[in-house]
């Protein structure tokens, strides 16, 4: 069978088959944490209200059960994702079905641009002012700062290029496609790219016409009362709660017990606060009286919530939406990926405090809720962030809708894509042109030093060239 379709890639694969006016559509999720799985939900909901049958193929099963979608979380798959704990996101092989079967590729980018994306689809980057965000480095940056993130693109244009060329020979041979060109030019030919990223969450950038940022897109509107336990235990406390979550990629009981301590010990010294804490495990049995931990809290409802005094979270870019949605105040602490990069963003913008757990006590843990407690600044600039966040001329899901079934409608993107991909890295850069100026330059102040030194011999020798 013939498939005409998406495929969207970074988290998603989109296979498309035509079946009338609607499309069986495939997401393929290979490689990821299920908080990733929840930004892009919504669009699958929107798929299914359209009429598209939808499969979806990830290492976690669904919690929530949706009419016409098929989901299947194959094993193999299941225990790669939870024996490695890295998430890198990027799922090239995968280009390859899309080779074999014609469909259409689209990228879903759950977390910010990665440097080879510049360089794939001709993206001259910010690296001036825009940190990369394997350094972790902070805005403004030093000079080697930026020597750094300028040349890292390049870095990973050389090191995935070496990749690819044995991902390519894998594929030609498991898929039996020995015609396929190399997995870069099938990335380059992306048809779009969906990124959940707005400029408060991330950071203002120059992106071509082909990359649609849809931030947030997974950030309910409406507030539910909660469960009946949750309430009770918040009325507690006449001051207010503190929200603990490091997402669905950390297991907090495997934290090495000096971490566990510095939590327990100081929520132990701060009984006029409550503290919910999403915990995976097995519990300890020393919780304070003003603990409550519990392996699943309906977040965006708790963020939401009233008397919520600070968010500590570990920075994963859904739940730092989640936090500017709903006007939350955030005490980061991030363990890895780009969440020092989503964290470091806003606490630059006035909205979050951030610790290091290399450098995590009870003392700078106490210090953190007692700053966010006691001051308004915290509330006051994540109300302000939430409504500038909020004031889009089209609301995230409907743009991502649009562009999916866009994808869909039109045989290409070419018309969408920047013209400088077809350019080396030094041509989109500019370098031969600057070069080629600052030579000129350097020629011209030469010519015109030897022509001055010249006449001024000629005048010192009462007329006459002295000979060299």
């Amino acid at each position: 069978m013939e498939f005409k379709g998406v495929i969207v890639l970074f988290l998603v694969q989109i296979f498309l088959i035509p079946n009338g006016h609607s499309e069986n559509i495939l997401f393929f999720h290979p490689v990821s944490t299920y908080s990733h799985r929840i930004s892009v939900w919504p669009l699958v909901q929107r798929l299914v209200a359209k009429g598209h049958q939808i499969t979806f193929i990830s290492p976690y099963p669904n919690k929530t059960p949706l009419a016409n979608v098929t989901d299947l979380v194959p094993e193999p798959m299941s225990s790669f994702v939870h024996q490695y704990i890295h998430d890198w996101f990027m799922s090239d092989c995968a280009l390859g079905l899309a080779y074999k079967f014609k469909a259409k590729t689209m990228y879903y980018a759950a977390s910010c641009l990665t440097p080879l994306y510049y360089e794939l689809y001709g993206i001259v980057p910010d690296t001036a002012s825009i940190p990369e965000f394997e350094y972790h480095y902070r805005s403004p940056m030093s000079f080697y700062e930026r020597f750094v993130t300028t040349i890292q693109p390049l870095v990973w244009t050389y090191k995935m290029s070496t990749s690819h060329d044995a991902i390519t020979e894998i594929i030609r041979e498991k898929l039996n496609v020995p015609e396929m060109p190399n997995i870069r030019k099938l990335a380059e030919n992306t048809s779009l790219i969906l990124l959940a990223e707005y400029v408060i969450d991330g950071y203002p950038q120059p992106l071509t016409p082909n990359i649609i940022s849809v931030g947030g897109m997974h950030c309910q509107a409406k507030i539910n009362p909660l469960p009946k336990n949750l309430a009770e235990f918040i009325k507690g406390s006449p001051e207010g709660f503190v929200y603990i979550s490091l997402g669905s990629g950390v297991n907090v009981n495997n934290l090495p017990e000096k971490f566990q301590d510095v939590f327990f010990n100081s929520i132990k010294q701060m009984p006029h606060i409550q503290f919910i804490w999403k915990w995976t495990g097995n519990k300890r049995t020393d919780l304070p009286k003003n603990l409550h931990i519990g392996e699943w809290f309906p977040q965006q409802d708790i963020l939401g919530h009233p008397k919520l005094l600070a968010f500590m979270t570990q920075g994963g870019r859904p739940s730092i939406q989640e936090s500017i949605c709903h006007g939350a105040p955030v005490i980061g602490l991030p363990v890895f990926a780009d969440q020092d990069l989503n964290t470091q963003r806003l606490e630059n913008l006035g909205g979050a405090i951030v610790l290091q757990f290399d450098s995590l006590t009870e003392t700078t843990f106490q210090n953190a809720i007692t700053e966010m407690t006691s001051s308004k600044k915290y509330k006051t600039r994540m109300t302000q962030l939430s409504k500038l966040y909020h004031d889009r001329p089209v609301k995230p899901i409907d743009l991502a809708l649009y562009w999916t079934e866009y994808v869909l409608r039109n045989e290409n993107t070419d018309h969408l894509r920047s013209m400088s991909r077809n350019l080396t890295w030094y041509q989109r850069r500019l370098l031969d042109v600057w070069g080629t100026i600052i030579v000129a330059v350097i020629a011209s102040i030469t010519v015109i030093a030897y022509t001055i030194q010249r006449v001024r011999c000629f005048f010192k020798g009462n007329g006459k060239f002295k000979k060299e």
